[in-house]
């Protein structure tokens, strides 16, 4: 016949042990949320400015290609 094991029961301090590690995990993971929202709103805040930021160097750059590539005369009279 086969031996059984026996199932391991924990003790009472091992039991409320192993519940203060449990609830301390949850609100390590809920300290994390938290920071995760508030990365996801930050992130969104930067991209909106680095895209304002792109949009306004890509016009510039169009100025500044129109400003060399005019006439001589436009040049020479500031048009």
């Amino acid at each position: 016949m086969e031996e059984r094991k026996k199932r391991w029961r924990p003790s009472l301090t091992a039991y409320r042990a192993l519940e203060d590690e449990v609830s301390s995990l949850k609100e390590e993971k809920m300290l994390l949320e938290k920071s995760n929202g508030y990365m996801e709103k930050d992130l969104s805040r930067l991209r909106a400015g680095y895209e304002s930021m792109e949009r306004e160097v890509g016009d510039l750059e169009r100025e500044v290609c129109y400003l060399r590539n005019r006439s001589f005369w436009d040049r020479v009279f500031n048009k």
